[in-house]
């Protein structure tokens, strides 16, 4: 069990950049379903927004309430606070978001991956977490000195320097 969810994962196959996301960087991430993977086990990232949640008095899978549903689309933490306050019946959180900000089966990650990084001691960077189907690397919330940036664009990214890391293939500061 990995922050609190008890679903596997399972190897596949998968190439970075993938051969049907555009590479030129100005094009951005799709906003629904898988848009990278993390370096420790190559868990599937998603973006911040759920595929949605039907009404288990009509349509059973996926749900987690009679009397309410999450639109596909939704950002996630939206729509689970939406059912709380929404529903019927008591919430079914099966499928909500564990401690490490992933769920269901096979497992991927939707919200901050916290369970995958830590911000480095001499910079106060997040390390490198994962790879986008792009190609660009996916890192945490912390930009220096272990606070968030403040120039994020409408998609919480921005451009700027990253710590080297040769693990990982950061071998310069880019900019």
């Amino acid at each position: 069990s990995v922050g609190g969810n008890n679903n596997l994962a399972f190897c596949q196959s998968q190439s970075i950049p993938a051969p049907n996301v555009p590479l030129d960087g100005a094009s951005g991430i799709r906003t629904l379903g898988r848009i990278g993977l993390t370096l420790s086990g190559g868990v599937n990232i998603y973006s911040p927004f759920e595929a949605g949640f039907n009404d288990c008095a009509t349509d059973p899978m996926p749900c987690a309430c009679d009397g309410a549903s999450c639109q596909s689309g939704l950002d996630v933490r939206t729509c689970e606070e939406h059912l709380f306050h929404a529903c019927d019946t008591a919430v079914n959180t099966r499928l909500f978001m564990d401690s490490c900000g992933g769920h269901a089966y096979p497992y991927h990650i939707h919200t901050d991956p916290v369970c995958n990084y830590e911000s480095d001691a001499d910079t106060g960077h997040s390390s490198l977490l994962g790879v986008g189907l792009d190609g660009f690397g996916i890192y945490g919330k912390f930009e220096s000195n272990s606070k968030r940036p403040c120039d994020l664009d409408a998609c919480h990214g921005h451009v700027g320097p990253v710590p080297i890391d040769d693990e990982h293939g950061v071998t310069g500061v880019a900019s």
